[in-house]
């Protein structure tokens, strides 16, 4: 009979079998939520999705899963850090890191991503 990971132990497993880097750039507060947004963003897929097809024994969870857009990311990453907050949705940290995650660098990222899918590479 296999362990399962706990979700957030999941989240970091994932994470560091694509190089996630976490909160690039800046401080890794409510760093998880930073791991689950880079793996949403690499696979184009929702990781809660993802862990529940992992759970339920899928061979390969992220190929099973939801898919999600930029914006599904770039929401679930805010809502993940008012979770994790005491401040809940005032937390003001969430609410910058929400703006720059949603910047032209951001849709970048999110497009480099979707073009490796299409020419086949990585993943």
């Amino acid at each position: 009979m296999r362990r399962l990971l706990l979700y957030w132990d999941w989240v970091r497993h994932e994470a560091a079998l694509i190089n996630a880097d976490g909160c690039t750039g800046v401080t890794n507060m409510y760093g998880e939520c930073c791991l689950q947004h880079d793996l949403e963003f690499f696979w184009g897929k929702r990781a809660t999705d993802a862990y529940k097809q992992y759970v339920s024994g899928s061979m390969d969870p992220w190929l099973d899963a939801a898919p999600i857009d930029f914006a599904g990311a770039n929401d679930n990453f805010k809502k993940c850090h008012f979770r994790q907050s005491k401040a809940g949705y005032l937390n003001l940290f969430a609410w910058w890191r929400y703006a720059v995650v949603r910047t032209r660098k951001g849709r970048a990222a999110w497009d480099a991503h979707r073009e490796r899918e299409t020419l086949g590479v990585g993943a």
